[in-house]
């Protein structure tokens, strides 16, 4: 009653300063317990991202409604409704909410939080969809059994728009768990890394990142296990969990983190090669990828669409910016070199704050610098080598940091391409939770300190896990306070 007697951005932020601390209270409980590190790690994303939800309204960021879309698409074809940019049947509350245009002011806070009542109008209207994006539906699959729920029991705008969230973060919580589970080094790293600001923000939007994220871990995380256990044997959910991991990755972000897919897709493909008993499946999916290159080429002109990219004429990108085709950029090293080199002199510090969760991505709030530097400890020191973690084989250090180099250059190539001017000296729209997915990769093979400084007895895996929960909590505190 004390919180929902208040205004809707005291009832947020009360609501948030109480379930934290309960949270983190249970968390320090379960450590007292000895409950196993992984499971305090499941809780904290789960319990903390549980009042994640409810601080950032769907519509608060500008590319929301985009994701928004492509879930509700989702969901519409649950209901039998076609895919594809047309006609969608949706409830009137569901796209008109009463905060769609408000931005994070206690104002809006206080329309937002109305939009939980029950007494709102339910009624259907046909919609032109133009929000519908080209992105893989496969990206938005959790976020919308989530908004299908919600709409099976006609609940209100904002019950649907947690639910539509909550689809994302129970996989991201799941992926990320499993993870921590199989990983034979850097069990530390994960644990910071998943409970970074950044990532939490993610873990509890629509954004497809929310899925990206957690594929690339755990597919980097079941590589690893393949490669330093000679006795371990994949099962079928392992395969199941690693191949929807690399189309994934395949498909997302234009295909930039197709490196980190390739390489990790070969050792786990090579493990399980050799076990006669998923020949037959292998063989199936290498089949499904013939036809799919024979359909491509034959079906889909792509012979053509490469050939398009030959030209080298000025052409308008996406942002209306006229930009240079790719080819010209492999024809001009000197240049592409400079614009490469200026932009991560100028913005490499930005993008290491944005990283960690400097301004939550698109809300732009810049948290506390003290807050970012303790969380950038925090993960520099997760990669303390325990006795008991086998050191990387120089070679396959090289491999792992090669895929991660490039997992971060081919984004900030795509914005080159996409978003930038051709007469910029930097690129423009490169974020720095693109490089999100390329962390755990390069703390292990380049950060992961050669000497075991530590000993589990000293230090336990679960310490990094709660505080990082601790920094995480703090950290939208401090994004709370600042809205107003």
């Amino acid at each position: 009653m004390i919180l929902m007697s208040a205004s809707g951005y005291d009832t947020i932020f009360r609501l948030y300063i109480v379930v934290g601390l309960i949270v983190l209270a249970l968390a320090a409980f379960f450590v007292y317990k000895k409950i196993s590190g992984d499971k305090i790690f499941l809780f904290l994303i789960l319990g903390v991202g549980s009042v994640l939800l409810f601080v950032e309204p769907i519509f608060a960021t500008p590319d929301e409604p985009l994701h928004y879309a492509n879930a509700y698409q989702i969901s519409s074809f649950f209901y039998g409704e076609e895919f594809g940019v047309g006609y969608s049947t949706r409830r009137t509350i569901d796209w008109l909410p009463p905060y769609k245009d408000s931005e994070l002011t206690k104002e809006g806070y206080d329309r937002y939080v109305s939009s939980f009542g029950g007494n709102q109008d339910k009624s259907t209207y046909v919609f032109f969809d133009n929000y519908a994006t080209g992105s893989s539906k496969l990206l938005y699959l959790f976020s919308g059994v989530g908004v299908t729920l919600a709409r099976v029991f006609q609940t209100s705008f904002g019950t649907l728009s947690i639910m539509g969230a909550l689809g994302n973060l129970l996989f991201y919580a799941f992926m990320l768990y499993y993870s921590a589970k199989i990983i034979p080094v850097g069990k530390r790293v994960i644990y910071v890394l998943g409970l970074m600001p950044m990532c939490m923000q993610q873990a509890t939007s629509y954004s497809y990142d929310a899925v990206l994220i957690p594929c690339a871990i755990l597919i980097i995380a079941m590589a690893l296990r393949v490669s330093q256990d000679k006795a371990f044997r994949l099962r079928w959910w392992d395969i199941l969990f690693a191949g929807f991991s690399f189309l994934v990755l395949f498909v997302a972000k234009g295909k930039a983190y197709f490196p980190i897919a390739i390489a990790a897709g070969i050792i786990i493909f090579k493990k399980s090669w050799l076990d006669k008993k998923y020949k037959k499946y292998w063989l199936a999916i290498g089949s499904v990828a013939v036809m799919g290159i024979v359909v491509f080429f034959c079906v889909l002109h792509g012979g053509e669409r490469i050939l398009g990219l030959l030209h080298m004429e000025p052409t308008i990108n996406r942002s209306g910016n006229l930009s240079y085709a790719p080819i010209y950029y492999f024809t001009h090293i000197k240049e592409t070199f400079s614009i490469f080199s200026n932009t991560l002199t100028t913005r490499g510090s930005d993008y290491l704050y944005e990283m960690v969760g400097g301004k939550l991505g698109w809300l732009q709030v810049w948290l506390h610098p003290v807050l970012m530097k303790l969380i950038m400890l925090l993960l520099m020191l997760s990669c303390i080598r325990r006795p008991e973690e086998k050191s990387l084989p120089i070679i396959k250090r090289i491999l792992v940091t090669g895929c991660a180099f490039f997992a971060i250059l081919l984004p900030m190539f795509a914005m080159l391409i996409f978003e930038t001017e051709k007469t910029s000296v930097v690129i423009e729209g490169f974020q720095g939770r693109y490089m999100l997915p390329s962390v755990l990769p390069f703390c292990i093979s380049v950060f992961f300190w050669k000497k075991p400084l530590l000993s589990t007895e000293k230090i336990k895996d679960v310490y990094f896990a709660v505080v990082a929960g601790i920094l995480l909590y703090i950290s939208y505190i401090d994004f709370l306070v600042k809205i107003t």
